[in-house]
């Protein structure tokens, strides 16, 4: 089970980085807003159905397998939340905006969303260490 732990955790860890590092910033600049956008709402979904999926075996592994720490179950089981709230309504919520013109509810979807991503990246961060020293 701390294979499949550590090897989620450096997928979700690896993923998030990448995207937020590399691939938005290089979409942001290279595609026109109209490009960007169309890409964005394609994107997404899969995004966070992907990650989630991978959240969520997570959340069983730590179920059964990290000895009995709450702790981690618990912010491996908020992660998986996010992803779904994200997914299910934040999402949805920020291109209704942003279809109505309404800057305003955009930027606090969207904000959301990226706060959201930004602590689910933090945590895994935080879970990855103790899973790499079982190998130790």
């Amino acid at each position: 089970m701390a294979l499949i732990t550590l090897f989620g955790l450096v997928i979700l860890v690896g993923g998030m980085v990448t995207f937020q590092v590399l691939f938005a910033p290089l979409l942001f600049t290279q595609l026109s807003k109209e490009q960007f956008s169309v890409f964005i709402r394609a994107f997404f979904p899969w995004y966070y159905l992907f990650f989630g999926l991978i959240n969520g075996v997570l959340v069983f592994t730590f179920w059964f397998a990290d000895n009995n720490n709450l702790i981690h179950l618990a912010l491996c089981s908020l992660c998986f939340v996010g992803f779904v709230v994200s997914r299910q309504y934040l999402m949805p919520k920020a291109n209704e905006a942003s279809d109505n013109g309404d800057l305003k509810r955009f930027a606090i979807y969207h904000r959301s969303t990226v706060v959201i991503n930004t602590i689910q990246l933090a945590v895994f961060i935080y879970l990855l260490w103790p899973t790499i020293t079982v190998f130790q």
